[in-house]
């Protein structure tokens, strides 16, 4: 049976992963691509818990108490009673440039009580947490944080933008968890 042009799926903890095989390419070079394609997934859920964990524990010290955790997403009650919602979000950025984030995670509403906790990590040095609230992304810079709405094709399509780089660092800091956290309570 030949394989050849055939795609092959193959289901892993992040999604679908298109691989296509020839007789041609040979079995060792279609493993190359399923291992260079798990790796690369597998790296990305490691930044993922990682930030998860990290966000997690930044806000239990400043004793918030997680009423629902579901992974990336938390519901969180200040010392005032407060809940707040939270996305999580990891971002490796030495790989990475910007990090994308569907809409469809706020219900497609920028709401003052939800949030995206942002870490981000890089080599030698502690990860550096944000806290943006998805506010911003009602009347966004179009420098540092976009909205790109395709709501007139397919609201599933839809997502917000952060853009990380040396000059857009400054904007990003006023997002610091450290300077945030209080409009949390």
């Amino acid at each position: 049976m030949s394989v050849q042009g055939t795609a092959h799926w193959f289901f892993t903890r992040v999604g679908v992963v298109s691989l296509k095989a020839s007789c041609s390419q040979g079995f060792e070079s279609f493993l190359f691509y399923f291992r260079e394609s798990y790796d690369q997934n597998h790296s990305v859920l490691k930044v993922q818990k990682a930030a998860e964990e990290f966000i997690k524990t930044n806000l239990q010290k400043e004793g918030f108490q997680l009423v629902r955790d579901n992974g990336q997403k938390l519901v969180i009650k200040s010392p005032s009673g407060v809940k707040q919602a939270i996305f999580i979000q990891g971002f490796d950025r030495v790989k990475d440039q910007s990090i994308k984030i569907h809409t469809r995670e706020f219900n497609h509403k920028f709401r003052p009580d939800v949030w995206i906790a942002l870490v981000m990590f890089l080599p030698d040095t502690e990860p550096i947490d944000y806290l943006i609230p998805t506010t911003v992304f009602e009347n966004p810079d179009n420098h540092v944080f976009f909205h790109h709405d395709i709501s007139s094709m397919n609201d599933y399509y839809s997502n917000v933008e952060i853009k990380v780089f040396t000059k857009g660092i400054e904007k990003l800091t006023e997002y610091a968890f450290a300077y945030q956290v209080d409009n949390l309570k």
